[in-house]
Parts: structure tokens; sequence; C-alpha cells
């Protein structure tokens, strides 16, 4: 990231729709984590430091970290959420769209992508090996998450949904420690209770809206927006 692009973006808290609604912020910095590393893309995290303080309530509330180094089981179902791309091209990309992928065995995700980018520990993979449904171009830096708790955000994968490539995350869980040595964690970290707001639209075979999405949003007025979660 491009430290002259902070000017250009802002945070906006309890909305599903990334150009209204909700609370909008001022990026004091942005702190990318010291060992983040391009080529490889380990270690894809940056924290948001907020010019003013996030008015929580009972719909807006911080989400919950994982446990240091705390597992996701395979299999597990989890949530994913963003404005990016979808296979239809006359979808509104103004309103937050989620999908359920399950978490993908770290060993089977190494051996995808043994050509490519080297799964790190400070990864986790999910996604349908049949492909179908994912993260795609638009949502990095989304949010994965378990319940009320974010495992991951989504970093970078081969194509969007593609058979035998799961998405590759950026494990949450790996860089607790930094995350609470760094940040007030609420000022990054965020929930939003929408179901009294049916406007999440879940993609793919979810179209019904969950009962507790979630976010917080960092959004880039060139480009692109990025969230935070929890369910």
């Amino acid at each position: 990231m491009d430290v002259s692009d902070i000017p250009l973006m802002k945070v906006r808290v309890g909305s599903t729709h990334h150009e209204t609604g909700g609370q909008l912020f001022e990026i004091r910095q942005v702190l990318p984590h010291p060992l983040y590393n391009s080529s490889s893309v380990d270690y894809d995290f940056a924290l948001l430091e907020l010019e003013e303080a996030v008015q929580l309530s009972e719909e807006l509330y911080a989400v919950e970290l994982p446990g240091r180094d705390e597992p996701v089981e395979d299999g597990q179902l989890l949530q994913v959420s963003g404005w990016g791309d979808t296979q239809n091209e006359e979808e509104c990309d103004d309103v937050l769209r989620a999908t359920i992928v399950p978490a993908v065995n770290q060993e089977e995700c190494r051996r995808a992508y043994s050509t490519g980018h080297e799964v790190t520990d400070r990864m986790i993979c999910a996604g349908y090996l049949g492909g179908g449904q994912s993260a795609c171009h638009g949502d990095s830096g989304g949010p994965l998450v378990h319940g009320r708790t974010v495992v991951g955000v989504v970093s970078w994968s081969r194509g969007c949904a593609q058979p035998g490539y799961p998405t590759v995350y950026g494990r949450v869980a790996a860089v607790r420690d930094w995350i609470e040595e760094n940040s007030g964690i609420q000022k990054i970290l965020f929930a939003f209770d929408s179901s009294s707001n049916p406007s999440l639209n879940i993609s793919g075979e979810f179209q019904a809206p969950t009962n507790t999405p979630f976010l917080a949003i960092k959004q880039n007025e060139r480009n692109s927006s990025l969230a935070r979660e929890s369910e």
C-alpha cells in the first residue's frame, strides 16, 4: 500500500452499502505487518488507526479474535463477504455480498498450489474444491468468520472459484499478538448486526440474509472497498 493513498481512503462502519449509511471515519495511519513479503504474500495483514473513536451500539460491536494459533477445523463452514466481482456482471456491487465456504485441509491446499506461492502457517484455505463459490477480485482484505470470530482475511487465489484452487486467507490467529500489541482492537474490527436490514445479499446458493452480519469497511475512494466482519 502506498502511504500517499491514505488521504483518499476512509472507513465506513455500520452499513451494508459501501457508499452510503453508517459512520464514516478518516484514517490516521496504516500499519502493515513488519514481516509482510509482497513476493510470497506472507504476513498479508495491516491495521488501521482511525482519527476518531467509533460509537458502538447494540447493532455495532467489536468482533472476537481467535485464540493465539487457534486452529480452524477442516471442513468447518465459514462465511466470507465483500463487494468484489461476481459471475453476473449486471449485479450491483454497492451491496455487500457473502457466501459460505468450508475450511480446506492445509496440506491439501499446499499441494494445490505446489507450483505457485507457498501456503505458509500464516495462511488458511477455504472453498469448494469443485469450484463455484469463493471470494473474488475486489474482496481482498475482506473477513472470513466463524460465528462472531474473524479467523481470516481474503489474501490471494488462482482465479475466482476455480476447481481445485481454494481461496487463501491470512490466518488471524497467527498474528493475534501483533494485533494486540499494536492497536486498540476495537478501532479496527467491528460487527454490524443487520438482522433488521436485509440488504446483505448472500451469493451463490445462499440467498437469505444472515442474522448478524458485520462490518468495518475500508473504502478507497478511487477504486475499491474492503471489509472486516463478524457473523
